[in-house]
């Protein structure tokens, strides 16, 4: 009896790349020169790009890499493509895709290096700034009507152990959930500096039986000789300590 010929496997069709239309976690980041991460070291291979991973640029939104202008405040980074820093954001949205792939993260990135906390008043220019950069960002998205976290990263120039400065923290996530773009119930997690008296106020975001508020720890990170602004290694080691803990909030 011949013996049937084998039928040929199918062979599995190629995923689509995701594109802004399928972002699942549209996230703002916020604060100083560390949420900035000027004047850091960049590696090909260790800072690599994601295809999940998107950030809004001077382009508008694209697939995220670090030789794009994320926030014109970058100084000195005055020609991404041949001296691009570090930013905890990339890691921060890449580590969230590790720990489940079928996320698809965008940022928005919006800093002030060397301000005080006072700088995000609701009645400023800089939070206007926000306000506008966060509209312009959500209406180029299809699927996409609000934030779904807030990323502070915040403290160098407030510095002390000041009760008044996580009174104004608390003010300030208040003010961001009655914005039409965020809201109640999402997460807004802060993250440590190198080593100022400051974090005790920033740790009270893991005390405040809010499930929705949190605060990373900067333990064993290393700075730049100045003490205060982390190294590109720190960066990697804090965004995915943010990507984690954003990820534990969210199941």
């Amino acid at each position: 009896m011949p013996q049937p010929e084998p039928q040929a496997q199918p062979q599995p069709v190629p995923a689509t790349p995701p594109t802004v239309a399928d972002i699942t976690d549209l996230i703002l980041i916020t604060g100083q020169s560390n949420a900035l991460g000027s004047g850091t070291a960049y590696d090909e291979t260790l800072d690599a790009g994601n295809e999940r991973v998107f950030a809004f640029t001077d382009n508008g939104w694209q697939v995220a890499s670090l030789q794009q202008i994320w926030d014109r405040g970058w100084f000195p980074r005055t020609d991404p493509d041949t001296d691009p820093s570090n930013n905890f954001s990339l890691h921060f949205a890449k580590q969230v895709v590790k720990r489940n792939p079928q996320r698809v993260v965008g940022f928005i990135l919006i800093t002030a290096p060397g301000e005080p906390i006072s700088h995000w008043q609701p009645q400023g220019g800089f939070y206007n700034e926000i306000r506008n950069k966060t509209s312009l960002a959500i209406s180029d998205l299809p699927a996409k009507s609000s934030v779904d976290g807030i990323l502070w990263h915040q403290g160098e120039s407030d510095g002390r152990d000041d009760h008044s400065y996580g009174d104004t923290l608390y003010s300030l996530i208040e003010n961001f959930q009655s914005e039409p773009w965020f809201g109640v119930g999402r997460p807004f997690i802060c993250g440590e500096t190198a080593s100022l008296p400051v974090n005790r106020q920033l740790q009270k975001l893991n005390r405040d039986n809010n499930p929705n508020t949190g605060c990373v720890a900067a333990e064993g990170l290393a700075t730049l000789p100045d003490g205060s602004h982390f190294t590109a290694e720190s960066l990697r080691t804090i965004g995915r300590r943010y990507g984690d803990l954003y990820s534990d909030m969210i199941q």
